[in-house]
Parts: C-alpha cells; sequence; structure tokens
C-alpha cells in the first residue's frame, strides 16, 4: 500500500534577513520655502516602523525631489526602496536601489542596497539572477555581516533545487565564516535540513541538536524539534522519534509543525504495528487541527488504515471529506482512487466520474486503455463545463497519441476546452501545434472555424467575419459550415449592424432546413428585431419557435424565456408571468432556470401580488445554485417587497444582510436608506442614527438627501422641533435644484405649523408657492398645509381668495388649477 506523505516547506529568507534599524540623526537644515528635511525624514521613519509604507513613501519621495543633494538625500533613497521591498513590490525597490547605487556611490548605505536588490531577485523566484547578485554581493563587501544571509539564500535555492551538496556548503561557509551573525540559528536548521535531504540523517541530526542547545532562545526551537523527530523516523527508530514528537505537541502546541508532529507520530505506530494506536492517533491531530495543512492527509490515511482493516463504510467518511472540501489538494487523487477501489468492493462502480479519475494514474493499463479512458475522462470533463481540469486531461491525452491523426484531433480538442476555459493564446497556440500534424480535412475545418470563435470573443470582429467567412466558403457542406453562417450574422449583431445582422438570418433560413437549424436561426431574428425596435416582428419569431419547433427542447426554451423577457420590458406582468412560469416547466437545467424565478416574482411584485413575490423571493434566497449577483439583486427586492406588506421588522432584517453580505453593491445606499426608514418606522432612533452616519460617508448620493429628509419629518412628527430645523438646514445645504429647496421650505413650513407657529408657517408656504419651479405635487401639498393654517387663524375669507388666485395662476395646469377650485369649494 502506498502511503502520500506531505512536501515540507521550508520557511524562506523573510523573516530571517537582519533587521533594519533606523536611526534618528541631530536636525539638520530647513529648506527655503519652509521644507523641513529632517522632520520629514522623522516622520518618515515613524511611518516606516508602523509600517506604514506608503505614508513613509510619500514623505520620503519628497525629500529626494526637494533636497536630494542635501543631508538625508541618500538616506531617503534607501529607505524609499525599502518601502516598496516590504510591500512586496521588488520591481520597484530594485529600480529605487539603482538609483541609489548611481546618484549616491559614497553613500553608507550601498552594501546594504547591493544585498536588497539581490534578495529582491529571489522574491521574485528569478533564481539564476538571485544566485548571481548574491554571489557577486559576496564577493565585492566579504567583511560585511550580510553576507552571512546572502549565503542562506543561495543555500535556500540549490535546496529546493535538489542541489543539497551545494546548500550544505555554503550554509557551512556562512556559519564558518561568520559566527556572530543573527541568522546563525537560521543557517543551523537549514544546514540540518539540507543534509536531511540528502539523507546524511546522523549529520542532520547533529545539527539540530547544536540548535536546540547552542541556540536556546531562536524562534526556530520548534522546528529543530521537529525535524529531530523527522530525523529519526526516517531511520525507523521509531521509540525516539515518538519522544521528539510528543515534545513538539506538548511544548510548542500552537506551531505550524505541531499537528504534523502528532501525524508522523500515527505513522510511527502503525509502522510499529500498532493499527489501532495509529487510528487513535490520526482521529485527535483530525480533531485538534482541523484547519492545519496536514488534515487532508490525516484524513486519506484514516482512510487507507481502515480500509486496511476492511472497515470499508467507515473509510468513506473522510475520502468524501477530501473530495468535497480538497479538491485541489495532491490528496484529491489517490482518494478517489481508494473511493473507487472501495465503491467497487461494494458493487457500486457506477460512478464514472472517480472511476477515471482513480484509474488515470494506474500504471497497469496498457498504453491504449489509459488513452481511451483520458479521452472518456476529458469529454466527460468538457461536457460538465469543467473546461480547466478538462484542459489538463486532454494536454496529457496528446501526449500519449500514437499517431499524427491521432495527435491533431486531441490538440483540437485541447484547444476547444481551452477557449471554453477563456485562455485563448492557449488555445490558438494548441491550434498551431495541431496544424503542423497533418492536413485532415475535418480538423482543419474545426479548428479554423475555432479560430473564428475567438476573435469574437475577444472583440476582434473583422477578423471573425473573415475566418467565419473562409469556413463557409472551404467547407460548404461541413457541419461547422451552419455555425459560422451564424458566427457571420452574431458578429454583425455585435458590431450593432441589426439589418444586415437580420439579412443573415434570413439568408440561414432559406438555406438551412433542418429544425434546429431553422430555430436557432429564427431566435437569432428575433433578437435583431427587438433590437429594431419591431417588437411584434421579435415576439412572432419566438413564437414560430416555441409552436413549430417544440421537439428542440434547449432552442424552444430559449425561444419560451425571451418572450417572457420581452412581455416584461413592455410592462404586461400577467402574460410576462405566464410566459415565465411557461420556461419554468423546462426544468433546473437550463440556462436562465434561477433567472426567470426572479422575474416571476418581479412580476407578482409589479401586480400587487406582494405575498405571493415575498415567497418566491425568499425561495430563491435559500437557493443553494444562487449566484452573488443574483442573491444580491434578490434581496434588495425582497426588502421592498416587505416593505409593501408593512413587515418592516422584516423588511429591515433583509436590507440589513444586503448591506451585511454585499458591502460593495451599488444598491447599498438605497439599502441604507431603506434602513433609515424603516427603523424610523419602528421608532428605533439609535439604529437609524447609525445607518445615516453610514450613508453620510457619500454626501453626493441622492439617498442621503432622502434620508435626511425623512429624519426631519420623524423629528417633526415626534415633536423634535430643533432638531427637524437643524436637519432640514444641513439638507439646504446639500440641495441645488429649485425644485428640492422648495420642497424643503414647505418641510419648514410644517414643522413651524407643527408648534403653532401658523404666521411662520404660512410666510414660508408663501414664499414656496410663488416660486416658478415648484411641481405640481409640492405645489398641491403646500396650498394645503396654507388652507389650513389660515383656518386655524380664522382666516376662511383669505383661503377662498387665495385658493381663486391660485387657480388662477396653475391655470395650465389642470390637477393644481381643479385642486385649487375643491379647496375654494
Amino acid at each position: 500500500m502506498r502511503f502520500y506523505t506531505p512536501r515540507i516547506l521550508r520557511a524562506p529568507l523573510a523573516a530571517l534577513a537582519a533587521a533594519v534599524f533606523i536611526s534618528v540623526f541631530l536636525p539638520r537644515s530647513v529648506a527655503a520655502d519652509g521644507f523641513d528635511a529632517e522632520q520629514s525624514f522623522r516622520s518618515a521613519m515613524t511611518a516606516f516602523k508602523e509600517k506604514s509604507f506608503y505614508s513613509a513613501r510619500l514623505l520620503l519621495q519628497e525629500i529626494v525631489l526637494k533636497d536630494a543633494r542635501g543631508e538625508y538625500g541618500d538616506d531617503a533613497q534607501y529607505y524609499l526602496a525599502m518601502t516598496y521591498f516590504y510591500d512586496g513590490d521588488y520591481k520597484s525597490a530594485q529600480f529605487e536601489h539603482r538609483v541609489l547605487q548611481r546618484d549616491y556611490p559614497e553613500s553608507p548605505y550601498i552594501a546594504r542596497s547591493v544585498f536588497w536588490s539581490a534578495e529582491s531577485w529571489f522574491y521574485r523566484k528569478q533564481y539564476r539572477e538571485a544566485l548571481e547578485a548574491h554571489a557577486a554581493f559576496i564577493r565585492k563587501y566579504r567583511e560585511n555581516i550580510l553576507c552571512a544571509s546572502s549565503l542562506y539564500t543561495m543555500g535556500y535555492i540549490y535546496n529546493e533545487q535538489k542541489r543539497y551538496d551545494e546548500a550544505i556548503a555554503e550554509f557551512k561557509r556562512a556559519l564558518k565564516d561568520y559566527p556572530e551573525t543573527s541568522a546563525a540559528a537560521a543557517l543551523t536548521l537549514q544546514l540540518g535540513i539540507a543534509y536531511f535531504n540528502a539523507a546524511e540523517y546522523a549529520p542532520a541530526r547533529r545539527q539540530f541538536e547544536t540548535l536546540l542547545n547552542k541556540y536556546a532562545t531562536a524562534d526556530n526551537l520548534d522546528q529543530a524539534r521537529f525535524w529531530l523527530g523527522k530525523s529519526y523516523y526516517a531511520e525507523n527508530n521509531f521509540p525516539d522519534a515518538l519522544r521528539e514528537f510528543a515534545a513538539v505537541v506538548k511544548d510548542y502546541s500552537t506551531s505550524p509543525q505541531a499537528s504534523e508532529a502528532m501525524y508522523l507520530s500515527a505513522l510511527c505506530h502503525y509502522k510499529a504495528g500498532a493499527i489501532s494506536k495509529a487510528l487513535q492517533a490520526l482521529a485527535k491531530t483530525a480533531a485538534d487541527y482541523p484547519k492545519s495543512s496536514i488534515y487532508p492527509f490525516v484524513r486519506l490515511r484514516q482512510a487507507q488504515l481502515m480500509k486496511e482493516q476492511d472497515n470499508l463504510a467507515d473509510a468513506l467518511s473522510p475520502l468524501l471529506d477530501i473530495i468535497n472540501n480538497f479538491r485541489e489538494h495532491e490528496t484529491f487523487a489517490p482518494a478517489l482512487a481508494l473511493l473507487a477501489e472501495i465503491r467497487q468492493k461494494q458493487g457500486k462502480s457506477d460512478e464514472a466520474a472517480q472511476t477515471f479519475e482513480a484509474l488515470r494514474n494506474e500504471t497497469n493499463l496498457t498504453p491504449k486503455s489509459k488513452r481511451e479512458l483520458l479521452r472518456q475522462y476529458a469529454d466527460l470533463l468538457y461536457q460538465e463545463k469543467h473546461y480547466n481540469r478538462s484542459t489538463e486531461i486532454y494536454t496529457e491525452l496528446a501526449k500519449e497519441s500514437t499517431t499524427a491523426d491521432e495527435t491533431s484531433e486531441n490538440y483540437l480538442l485541447l484547444a476547444r476546452a481551452e477557449y471554453k476555459d477563456g485562455k485563448y493564446d492557449a488555445a490558438l497556440a494548441s491550434i498551431e501545434k495541431m496544424g503542423t500534424l497533418g492536413d485532415d480535412r475535418t480538423h482543419a475545418a474545426e479548428a479554423l472555424f475555432l479560430k473564428a470563435e475567438i476573435s469574437y470573443a475577444l472583440g476582434k470582429f473583422t477578423p471573425a467575419l473573415q475566418l467565419y467567412a473562409r469556413v463557409v466558403r472551404k467547407f460548404p457542406k461541413h457541419a461547422k459550415a451552419f455555425d459560422a453562417q451564424m458566427g457571420i450574422g452574431w458578429t454583425y449583431f455585435e458590431l450593432r449592424q441589426y439589418a444586415r445582422a437580420a439579412d443573415q438570418f434570413r439568408k440561414i433560413l432559406k438555406a438551412y432546413k433542418a429544425p434546429r437549424e431553422q430555430a436557432k436561426a429564427l431566435i437569432a431574428l428575433g433578437a435583431c428585431r427587438y433590437n429594431l425596435r419591431d417588437l411584434e416582428g421579435a415576439l412572432k419569431s419566438y413564437q414560430t419557435v416555441t409552436k413549430q419547433f417544440a421537439g428542440e427542447k434547449e432552442e424552444a426554451a430559449e425561444a419560451q424565456y425571451q418572450i417572457a423577457w420581452l412581455e416584461f420590458r413592455r410592462n404586461r406582468f400577467t402574460a410576462a408571468a405566464t410566459e415565465f412560469q411557461g420556461y419554468l416547466k423546462y426544468g433546473d437545467g437550463t440556462p436562465h432556470f434561477l433567472d426567470a424565478q426572479y422575474f416571476l416574482a418581479l412580476c407578482h411584485f409589479q401586480l400587487g401580488d406582494y405575498a405571493h413575490a415575498e415567497e418566491r423571493l425568499q425561495a430563491l434566497a435559500a437557493g443553494a445554485k444562487i449566484t452573488p449577483w443574483l442573491k444580491e439583486k434578490i434581496f434588495g427586492d425582497w426588502g421592498k417587497t416587505q416593505l409593501a406588506l408593512k413587515n418592516y421588522t422584516g423588511a429591515r432584517e433583509t436590507f440589513r444582510r444586503l448591506v451585511t453580505e454585499f458591502p460593495d453593491s451599488q444598491g447599498r445606499d438605497e439599502a441604507l436608506f431603506q434602513l433609515v426608514v424603516l427603523s424610523f418606522k419602528l421608532g428605533d432612533e439609535k439604529t437609524a442614527a447609525s445607518d445615516l452616519a453610514e450613508l453620510q460617508k457619500h454626501p453626493n448620493s441622492p439617498w442621503y438627501t432622502e434620508a435626511l429628509r425623512e429624519r426631519a419629518d420623524y423629528e417633526r412628527r415626534t415633536k423634535q422641533f430643533s432638531a427637524a430645523d437643524a436637519t432640514l438646514t444641513e439638507l439646504e445645504k446639500l440641495q441645488r435644484k429649485p425644485a428640492e429647496k422648495i420642497d424643503t421650505l414647505v418641510a419648514r413650513a410644517e414643522v413651524a405649523a407643527e408648534q403653532g407657529k401658523s404666521e411662520q408657517a404660512i410666510r414660508y408656504l408663501d414664499d414656496a408657492l410663488a416660486k416658478e419651479d415648484i411641481n405640481d405635487t409640492t405645489a398641491i401639498k403646500a396650498s394645503t398645509v396654507l388652507f389650513r393654517e389660515l383656518e386655524k387663524l380664522n382666516k376662511n375669507d383669505e383661503a377662498i381668495r387665495r385658493a381663486e388666485q391660485f387657480a388662477i395662476r396653475f391655470i395650465g395646469n389642470k390637477s393644481v388649477s381643479d385642486e385649487m377650485r375643491i379647496q375654494q369649494a
């Protein structure tokens, strides 16, 4: 039985290189314009220490620009480079270090600058350049203590490249030539790891023991203890290995090594023949370290041991855990392999995908059987739209091909999957490989068509038209000729040449008579007619598909959806609801199934059937397959539906979920406004104030002004008149349009009226009604309040007179004029 053991990742130099310490010097000079280089440098260093590298960078750049030749010039240039380094922008860091080395050749920072430039190559993963740069640094600055760190990086790279002898040499050289380096503990650990990787376990243990004894305060003692245990384990010295692993778990329980130490303890028990103890240790590891990187290995090992004991039912649980939660992990394939083996033993061999993945890596398959298996597996993945994974299998399949024709076909399949995965350059490269392997006309037609599709997807419509036309011209009888003709029409459509596109689709309808072809062309023609504003023509095209080509399920379903959508866009919600229900009958395998449910709910909402709208929206939001975009829309409309049902508590909860789960939503401001309104309706001033404060972060949002208006209205209703006045003042500062200012003036009148200040209210209302920009709704509202206040003052004759004046003034607006006559009466 093969066991899978995880790779051990070794820490890079980042945390081990010499720390940068910042010195603040005595005050120096102040520039004539008031710029103080010394003060700016102090501030920059404070920000640098606090890891506010962007802030530090701005200050340092100012020094370099304004006082480059001053006493702080080279200081600023060096630390400017380091801000980029610590921000992970290693290329920019190298550029700034080169500027320092060029402009300040005598600077005391030069050596450090050269070191960090070399280190940047390492973090850019350009290891050859890193090795060369660090070697050059050591040659030039042999006495500099940073040479030990350079040797560390070089040794680390050699270790990763499995050049263990060279790694050992560099680590030993660093410890010998620079015994006082602060990286001594790290170098000792890495030297031991290099020996371990070279299978020299005795010298490896000596290094780990040296680290534990000599560097008792080092921060990598947990790793030393762990690797010491691994060295014993590698030599099958299980009692000593168990002792060291137990020490790691006990003394360093929060260390990343603790989980793996416990895992390896289980393997020690297993190899010693104590399977029950091994399973107990594995169970404890899984329970104690569910988030560790070792967890999937633990689960796989549990399944392996359970299967070994013929406990097949219990073995399924850890395997399914891996399959469901660690699909990209290296344990995924062996877990599937083991699952297939167990399923076969249980008589459940029909799980094709799992079996394909399991058998794909088996070494005892014949070459022909393996190729057939790979083809079936890749095709299945492609059909399930797992395009990225299918490209991996097709790539392997292409390498396994034995004839030029087979290779050509496999590269075509690979290109098709890469195209679906959005990897257009890779797809074109695969087509080129296919083209050099023979001139199979069937494959040539499909390759040419695929090139056209890629050009279309990239928005390169002129080349796409040319390529589609070449397919039609060179392969008129090929199955792809129809698709190419459709491609020509859709390309014109994308270019917004709708009339020309419509002509192309009509041409296709005359030339291709197969039901599926007719249905596709009619759907495309309907889209053109819709964009040409021929809505009845579009509807007719779609209805022809649903009536005459109902047997073409995919096309009939698409036409049905377009009919429903067209009715919805025309505000014919009853008809739209019926059509969306018709689409849903095609089943949840259709591409617009969730969208149709959503728009059906909106139809109910628009028809005032809020209960059914809420029921559908709530069910949709709870669905497992709902996309984030649609869920965001659902929350907004669900909240409005609850608001219409006067379920203020429920609506507030829904809008809160929208704001919380989608903080970057375009509807966030509107949702916050609704939260403010709902909190006021519920008398929850504290929550309303909190949400209003959040909305205030976007003072230019129209929803903020609306929220202020709601707050002023709430304060008026609750007799908080001073607060209402203050809110209206704040609102006035934000308003730019005359009509908005008039609304606020009327609101002030209402506040005054509520306080019994009728004369003041009347003055506000007179001012508002005298404005030319007053709209109908505001005019009626203002006059209603005015007449009420005049009545309070027993000025009925005055009210009648004013109503007459307003009726004459608004004579051109029948609704307002009629309202004034009614008020007069």
